[in-house]
C-alpha cells in the first residue's frame, strides 16, 4: 500500500512540473540578399514585426554574440538550424513562400520552457543586445552619479575629522 502511494505521489510530481512549462516557437526566415550572394536570416519569436518598413527582413532580429554584440553570421539555413538545435530547439516545419516578389523560406522550431527567458537562454537579437548595452549604461551613469555624492560626503568626512583631529591636539596640549 505505501509503495502504491508513493508512486502515486511521484507521478503527480512529475506531471505537475511538466504542466508548467510551455511550448515557444521561432520562425526562422531566409531571404535572399538583393546585392550579393547569400541569404539574410533572421529568428523571429512573434513579439514583434519581422519586416521592416521598407518590406525587407528587419535586421533588429538577427542574433549576435552575448558577449560583445557581433552579429552572427550564418551560412545557410542548415547552419542556422544547428545553431537552434545546439540551443536546445526541436525542428517542426519548414515551407516556403513570396514576399515582395521574393521567395522567404520558413523553417519553424519550438522548445519546452516554463518562460521565453528559459527558452531563449544563450540567444540574443541585435535589438535586445542594443537595449541590454543601453540599460548597463544608464545604471552605470546612476553608479557613477552616486559614486560623486559618496565621494563629496567622504571629502566632507575627512574635512571634519581632520578639524576634529586639531581640536583634540589643541585641548591636549592645553591640558
Amino acid at each position: 500500500m505505501k509503495r502504491i502511494l508513493t508512486s502515486i505521489l511521484f507521478l503527480l510530481v512529475v506531471m505537475c512540473s511538466y504542466a508548467q512549462k510551455k511550448r515557444y516557437y521561432c520562425e526562422v526566415k531566409g531571404i535572399e540578399k538583393e546585392l550579393s550572394s547569400g541569404l539574410k536570416i533572421i529568428f523571429d519569436f512573434g513579439n514583434q514585426a519581422s519586416y521592416n518598413m521598407w518590406g525587407d527582413l528587419s535586421s533588429k532580429l538577427k542574433f549576435v554574440d552575448e558577449k560583445n554584440g557581433e552579429e552572427i553570421k550564418f551560412n545557410s539555413m542548415v547552419d542556422a538550424a544547428n545553431y537552434m538545435v545546439e540551443k536546445g530547439w526541436s525542428f517542426q516545419q519548414a515551407y516556403s513562400s513570396a514576399y515582395g516578389g521574393h521567395p522567404v523560406i520558413h523553417w519553424i522550431f519550438y522548445k519546452d520552457a516554463e518562460t521565453i527567458e528559459e527558452a531563449k537562454k544563450g540567444i540574443m537579437t541585435k535589438e535586445e543586445y542594443n537595449k541590454a548595452v543601453a540599460d548597463l549604461n544608464a545604471q552605470t551613469e546612476t553608479l557613477q552619479q552616486e559614486d560623486k555624492v559618496l565621494e563629496l560626503r567622504l571629502n566632507q568626512i575627512d574635512t571634519e575629522q581632520n578639524e576634529l583631529q586639531t581640536e583634540l591636539e589643541a585641548v591636549k596640549s592645553v591640558l
